[in-house]
């Protein structure tokens, strides 16, 4: 979303004259006639021609100079003149990328591993490049001078932080337009290398961090097309296209990136770069100005992490770095970016983009003279964290922390009735962010705009883009209706037009403008998979939505202009002023050819909604939305009758709640600080230390790692903070535990037998992410009515030994606060029931002493657990030894632990990111000693530590570990999955989901199936008679919605905050603890009827709600179609490796 500054924005650079001889085609080499040669004046490029379809294509053909060294950061610059023929048969190397952890492509396939270089094009600094397709019979022997065809420029998507050229083949769009077009695919710089900003860059660079440089790379492509040099020809006439024919198309940040040049130099670019402008899911973020606090703490924090903060001259200084170091930076701070939302994105610049987007569109002043948006009917869902708990209004007001209270009351209410605050957080995401933004745009050319909607289920963002490029067969494979939905955009690339048909088979129906009734065009299909195209009027409460969130970006500029536009008033837009005819009425009421004014309804809106708004120009800014999960566990008070605990190596002083009679030991250490020669070694005891130690604050977190949805923002409500001050540091010193107790300590250690109940919370987050302070264990002791104690554990992310050492701390010294070292129950959620699931088999099911004697599993999550010698964890070990720069020492695991711990982190971050989308790279393995056996081997043969189980899961495990854009076949998705698995077995599995939808809905049932589902099933059996089953399907019943109703975090209320369910759900969690039945109840109010153990007639207890909102609980059968898939799983443990 940005790129650096230069104060050239888009200033026109000219080609300098020597390299811009008059192109001309060139004749083809000897031996290769069909191989066209063209020659730009500064490079000569020889392209190929497709037998197949005669379409003529160049790849890679430099549109500026290679931006390095010290045009690092500057405007682009013209290509240099090269000698000789270039071959433009091979797609450029990518511009540096950032994001991950969503990988499209699995790190190891069914034809060995493969690193994502090897699949995708490699990265370069290197890389503005453009491709161009020619129909047959095109490419002229001389340049055009007038006339040639309509060109479509495409500008990728990707946030402004990822894409390139290869994953385009404009091929595909000659094909929809039956070869009417010529098409360019350009690449641009992106994230920090296209999208820095701050003071520094304004100064010595090209500014636009974030249009500076990669729309400013944008520009000087269309430039390219255009060649204003007024004693030169143009190049795109060398192709055959027609430089006064330039449609713009984009989607995402891709038309995110055509509405920045829509608006460029005030909507007034000259000469003009395009006639008409298409957007596909139009992205509007946050925009700030180049020197905010915001872009301009992003290039601080560049600066410290290159390690150019001593530099005189930091700009200069970040021009030397290493690429692979600013890459390093690039990927770091794209990761602290809030779930749905990206660091890196355009500023306002002052001379490319002189103002807020919107403020512009407000005046209607643009570039191009028509506009065709598109959107999808779910555009938020992908953006927003799907296990999402805020309340709509917490979400509001963390999402925009400059509204007031009162205007994020008012937003709440507009989105109150949308079912549930996920439902919600999902509306909100996408009415600010996607589609709102779309109609602003379609307001500014209103008159001269059509708006269609993509509403294919799922209709997500990005669904679109199957249509439009041949890549994947898209999920609707109907041809009339890839027909109908395609060929619109090229009957407008070619004519301006919707309407201008040039395939008379197209069953599109008369298309209106949109300003004729807000009508737009709906590209569905019906339960029968018959195409539905038709008009629909756009929703009124859309309007009205639409209406009010545009002024907290707009509210100076427009509730201003509000009162001289109410109806029937006139308003004076430059758009009428610089040429343009006024659109005839064609409804009676809304434009006067001579007075144009606003449609009605929105005006009623617009002025309503000024009601409210404070006229500050409060900025759309992103914000962490997790600040209030994150502080839910304060420190607890302190008091006069603060309990002192002594453990003999050290006493820790605690604290008790006058609210709720619980006494909290915060930051207990249960074992040395795993540093130096103990990193990647087994817990040591921790060391005696004398005094007092406070246990009244949470520990540092273990160092976490993850794929790009970092739950804590850059900036928060109270103004900006970093990671550190609103989460836990992390530290490798972070082998803590929490005690929480029910009233006061008692005066000596409790005797055997007779102390209360334990209860130990293991932390999920994919051994990956995870800490105490996200679980405080206050509510669980609450949820029990003050009848447990409970503990909650940190760990070295993926580290079991931490973990039995921690059990081992909680035999050892639980009866000084009371507890009873015989009756502890481990529970944990995802990872933490994974880790509960390996605890089970630890030691072949015979753990001596035993630590515990009940286990909970909420959601048992069982990757793929390879032995420790693998070629899958010796190869990950090996990446990591090379990324840390240890693969010359003697002694490679002696120089990892001697590595300084934020460059093992930056391995780790990036060894994450290279996951397949939803699994994760570093896992449990099987050690010969702790784990001797695959656990699904040792389940098998009944050998499990612990006397009961209790196991809860939600009905939609697997939605949140599938890319929501999945167009893998359910093959292709299972070798993915699991390399391991014969062809044979993959087509089996295929089979066995051959059923279950589109390919989209059948991947997220196997990875629900295999990865959660049934491992939980496995551990049912190793437990038969001593087991119980349950089932969590409060919609949408996404892998952990069910914490929400443990732990009872403030400002976060479940999304059914029913008290009678609440407690149904949560107390036989506590009843298990407590008494070791689900049966024995401690609340008589509880509504949860008798609940049989699994193994009577596979009885699970269902707890859900009616569509009436009345708790519904009661037994179910197993479904029998999931206890066969499971019996297919479990066949093939082996070689998924569970």
């Amino acid at each position: 979303m940005s790129l650096p500054l230069a104060v050239l924005a888009l200033s026109y650079l000219s080609f300098n004259a020597c390299a811009l001889a008059s192109p001309v085609v060139a004749t083809a080499t000897a031996g290769s006639p069909s191989a066209p040669i063209i020659d730009l004046g500064y490079a000569q490029y020889q392209g190929a021609v497709d037998p197949a379809t005669n379409i003529t294509s160049f790849l890679s053909i430099r549109y500026a100079a290679p931006p390095t060294g010290d045009l690092r950061f500057a405007a682009p610059q013209t290509p240099a003149n090269i000698s000789g023929v270039q071959q433009a048969t091979e797609y450029p190397s990518m511009c540096y990328q950032s994001g991950g952890g969503a990988s499209e492509t699995a790190p190891v396939s069914i034809y060995g591993f493969n690193k994502r270089a090897t699949t995708t094009p490699a990265q370069s600094e290197d890389c503005l490049f453009l491709n161009v397709w020619v129909p047959p019979g095109n490419l002229p022997a001389e340049p055009l001078t007038t006339g040639g065809l309509p060109v479509v420029v495409w500008i990728h998507g990707g946030g402004y932080v990822s894409g390139y050229s290869a994953s385009y083949d404009g091929a595909d769009l000659l094909n929809h337009s039956s070869n009417g077009v010529v098409a360019v695919v350009l690449q641009y710089r992106l994230g920090v290398f296209g999208f820095l900003s701050g003071n520094e860059v304004k100064a010595g660079g090209a500014l636009n961090a974030g249009l500076r440089s990669s729309v400013v790379d944008q520009n000087l492509a269309l430039q390219w097309v255009q060649e204003n040099t007024s004693s030169l020809s143009k190049q795109i006439a060398t192709f055959g296209g027609d430089p006064s024919k330039v449609t713009i198309w984009g989607e995402s940040a891709g038309a995110g990136s055509v509405m920045q040049h829509i608006v460029a130099h005030e909507g007034n670019t000259q000469p003009p770069l395009f006639r008409a402008g298409i957007t596909s899911s139009t992205f509007q973020p946050s925009q700030y100005y180049y020197n905010d606090r915001i872009p301009q703490m992003y290039y601080n924090e560049t600066v410290t992490y290159t390690g150019c903060s001593s530099s005189s001259d930091t700009l200069a200084c970040l021009r030397a770095v290493n690429v692979t170091t600013l890459e390093d930076a690039n990927n770091y701070l794209a990761g602290t970016a809030f779930w749905g939302t990206y660091v890196f994105a355009p500023v306002v610049d002052g001379t490319f983009i002189v103002e807020r987007p919107s403020a512009t569109l407000a005046k209607g002043t643009v570039n191009g003279n028509a506009l065709l948006s598109i959107g999808n009917s779910h555009e938020g869902n992908t953006f927003v964290n799907p296990n999402e708990t805020l309340t709509i209004t917490d979400y509001v007001a963390q999402l925009f922390p400059d509204l007031t209270s009162v205007q994020v009351q008012e937003a709440a209410y507009l989105y109150s009735d949308f079912g549930s605050s996920l439902n919600q957080a999902f509306e909100v995401m996408g009415d600010t962010i996607l589609v709102c933004p779309t109609y602003y745009l379609l307001q500014a050319f209103e008159g001269r705009s059509w708006k269609g909607i993509f509403a294919i289920p799922p209709g997500l963002h990005g669904s679109d883009v199957a249509y439009y490029f041949d890549t994947t067969p898209p999920v609707y494979n109907n041809t009339a209706f890839i027909n109908a939905f395609s060929e619109s955009f090229m009957s407008f690339v070619m004519s301006g037009d919707v309407n201008v048909k040039f395939d008379p088979t197209n069953i599109t129906p008369y298309w209106d403008e949109y300003f004729i009734g807000e009508t737009e065009m709906l590209f569905n299909r019906t339960e029968a998979y018959v195409p539905v195209v038709m008009p629909v009027k756009t929703d009124s409460g859309l309007v009205e939505r639409c209406a009010i969130l545009i002024f907290p970006g707009e509210a100076a500029t427009w509730c201003t202009e509000v009162e001289s536009m109410r109806p029937g008033k006139p308003v004076v837009r430059r758009l009428w002023s610089r040429g343009h005819s006024p659109t005839p009425d064609k409804r009676e009421g809304r434009w006067d050819a001579a007075r144009p004014t606003f449609p009605r309804e929105f005006m009623r809106m617009a002025s309503s909604a000024c009601l409210f708004i404070n006229v500050n120009r409060p900025r759309y800014i992103w914000h962490d939305l997790w600040v209030v999960l994150n502080s839910r566990v304060a420190a607890a008070p302190s008091s006069t009758s603060a309990p002192i605990v002594d453990l003999g190596y050290a006493q820790y002083q605690g604290a008790l709640d006058s609210a709720t009679n619980i006494t909290s030991f915060l930051s207990i250490r249960y074992a040395a600080p795993p540093l130096g020669d103990l990193r990647f070694q087994a817990p040591q005891p921790p060391p005696t230390v004398s005094g007092i130690q406070q246990a009244t604050t949470n520990p540092d977190s273990c160092y976490q790692t993850g794929f790009g949805a970092a739950n804590v923002a850059p900036v928060s409500i109270y103004g900006y903070n970093k990671r550190q001050s609103t989460t836990p540091v992390s530290s490798e010193d972070c082998l803590y535990l929490n005690v929480f107790v029910p009233g006061e300590l008692p005066v000596e250690p409790a005797a055997a037998g007779t102390g209360l109940p334990v209860l130990v919370w293991i932390h999920g987050g994919g051994y990956v992410a995870g800490y105490a302070e996200e679980f405080n264990g206050a509510d669980l002791v609450l949820d029990s009515h003050n009848g447990a104690i409970v503990v909650v554990i940190q760990y070295r992310l993926g580290a079991f030994v931490d973990q039995t050492y921690a059990l081992q701390w909680v035999q050892e010294h639980i009866s000084l606060f009371g507890g009873d070292a015989s009756h502890v129950t481990i529970w944990g959620e995802s990872a933490g029931a994974g880790s509960v699931l390996q605890h089970i088999v630890a030691n072949g099911g015979n753990t001596q002493p035993p630590l515990f004697s009940a286990a909970t599993t909420s959601s048992t999550f069982l990757p793929s657990q390879y032995y420790y010698n693998d070629r899958i964890p010796q190869l990950l070990y090996d990446e990591t030894v090379a990324m840390v720069g240890c693969s010359s020492s003697n002694n490679t695991f002696a120089c990892l632990q001697g590595v300084d711990a934020t460059d093992l982190q930056t391995a780790n971050y990036d060894l994450a990111g290279t996951g397949f989308y939803g699994t994760y790279i570093f896992v449990p393995v099987v050690d010969g000693t702790f784990i001797v056996e695959r656990p699904s081997v040792t389940l098998a043969k009944g050998q499990v530590n612990g006397d009961i189980l209790l196991s809860v899961g939600n009905s939609n495990e697997g939605n949140i570990f599938v890319n929501a854009n999945e167009t893998l076949n359910i093959t292709d998705y299972v070798a993915q999955l699991f390399p391991d698995m014969t062809p044979l077995q993959v087509q089996e599995a295929a089979y066995v989901y051959a059923s279950y939808g589109t390919p989209l809905e059948q991947a997220i049932a196997v990875m629900g199936d295999s990865i959660f589902v049934c491992p939980t099933y496995y551990l049912l059996q190793a437990f038969q008679g001593r087991s119980w089953k349950g089932i969590f399907a409060i919609p949408p019943a996404y892998h952990g919605n069910d914490v929400a109703y443990y732990f009872n975090n403030p400002g976060a209320a479940p999304p059914y905050n029913n008290t009678e369910f609440i407690n149904a759900f949560s107390q036989p969690f506590l009843s298990f603890a407590m008494s070791y039945n689900v049966n024995a109840k401690f609340d008589p109010t509880n509504i949860t009827p008798y609940w049989d153990e699994y193994y009577i007639g596979e009885t699970e207890m269902l707890f859900n709600r009616t569509e009436d909102y009345v708790p519904s609980v009661m037994t179910v059968k197993t479904d029998p179609a999931l206890l066969e898939r499971c019996a297919f799983w479990q066949g093939v443990t082996q070689l998924t490796a569970q």
